[in-house]
């Protein structure tokens, strides 16, 4: 599947570049490429707005592609540059920012498309250009397209020149000082986790593998389709955090990494304790809410599943106002599951007799939820049971 572009490509010398008159640059677009062409050219695109109304500069580095990522990169700008890949994403990083000449930094990657600018052309034409020093965006991590499943997180993307360097071989953290502002409005699409995408997993896969450390590593290895050896290195990163509260609140996203794996082998014994120390770390983990009343329900504990589904929903609808939203290294792979939620606290609340409270629960599933012949059996003989009306038109 491709993106289909909203901007017409010009040449370079035609969009957005500041005259000589001009003597300030409000932006400059970093960007480390190497093999990016399968998504380059929408991920391009999808910047023309910052440049033809801001003058931003598009700045790209490139570490040794070999497919068609350089030939795309010179048809938009002139500021292409070459050095040799390290083994070290955070000094590639900063030799990117080191070109920039504008007052602030944008960080995107070649897999990533802008959905939408306005939000932030209109705060560089604000005031709050002035007040903050860093700015987050949303980031929509697409795993597979033809369903659209994703995860979200909160990343700091922009950034005042001279308040950003990044630290780490692989895990590349941007470091910089406070203010900053969330902007909800604007969403980057990343394209680079793409499960069914087996090239692109494998060249991911070969390229980090070697540097990662254990939680890195696991999470390649499930980009790999590697499930046992994804579950050995995301323990070995659990160890090191255990029984540590300070460790573990540092290294929160670990907790939800390895509660999804056991979410996924059906070892609820673990994962129930697992992510019970998890939320006494962060009590607004929505993930954590997410697979808590996944394994109550797998292992018949009806009561508290409903609890922890509930939970689940309440912070889910105040997602955007919670700090835990504007944390950038924890990514939510369950913002989107409240269907499945309410479908697990219709039936928990039939398996205990709440017959009304379940119906409550089937009649807000999203239109067109099917249930199949089980699902209106059990549904008719609890309705018939408590002398509630069939609230359903069987197909």
């Amino acid at each position: 599947m491709r993106i289909s572009s909203k901007y017409q490509r010009r040449p370079w010398t035609q969009r957005g570049l500041l005259s000589k008159r001009k003597v300030q640059m409000k932006l400059s677009i970093c960007m480390m490429v190497k093999n990016e062409e399968k998504y380059l050219k929408e991920c391009l695109e999808s910047q023309q707005p910052l440049i033809d109304k801001l003058g931003a500069e598009l700045i790209i580095v490139d570490t040794g592609s070999t497919d068609k990522t350089v030939e795309i990169a010179r048809a938009y700008t002139k500021k292409l540059y070459f050095h040799e890949w390290q083994d070290d994403f955070s000094a590639m990083r900063n030799i990117t920012i080191g070109y920039a000449r504008g007052d602030w930094i944008m960080i995107i990657d070649g897999d990533e498309v802008i959905e939408d600018c306005r939000e932030l052309i209109q705060f560089f034409k604000s005031d709050l250009v002035k007040k903050y020093n860093v700015v987050m965006v949303d980031v929509k991590n697409f795993v597979n397209l033809e369903t659209g499943r994703h995860s979200m997180l909160a990343s700091p993307r922009l950034f005042k020149r001279g308040n950003i360097r990044f630290e780490g071989a692989v895990h590349n953290q941007p470091i910089y000082k406070t203010p900053g502002v969330k902007l909800n409005n604007t969403v980057i699409l990343h394209y680079g986790y793409i499960a069914d995408d087996q090239e692109l997993m494998e060249r991911k896969f070969q390229r980090t593998s070697k540097i990662l450390i254990r939680y890195q590593l696991s999470v390649s290895y499930m980009m790999h389709q590697d499930r046992s050896e994804a579950l050995a290195e995301a323990e070995k990163a659990y160890d090191k955090i255990k029984n540590n509260p300070e460790e573990g609140k540092k290294y929160l996203y670990v907790y939800g990494h390895l509660a999804k794996l056991y979410g996924g082998l059906a070892r609820y014994e673990e994962l129930i304790p697992l992510v019970k120390e998890g939320l006494a770390l962060e009590k607004d983990y929505i993930d954590l809410w997410f697979y808590l009343q996944h394994g109550y329900s797998a292992t018949g504990k009806g009561e508290e599943s409903i609890a922890a589904g509930q939970e689940y929903l309440r912070l889910r609808s105040i997602y955007q106002t919670l700090p835990i939203s504007r944390e950038s290294a924890i990514v939510m792979d369950n913002l989107e599951q409240e269907p499945a939620v309410y479908y697990s606290l219709a039936m928990n609340s039939l398996d205990l007799k709440q017959v009304e409270q379940a119906i409550e629960y089937f009649c807000k599933l999203e239109q067109g939820f099917a249930l199949d012949e089980r699902v209106h059996k059990k549904v008719i003989e609890a309705c018939f049971e408590s002398g509630q009306a069939y609230p359903f038109r069987q197909s």
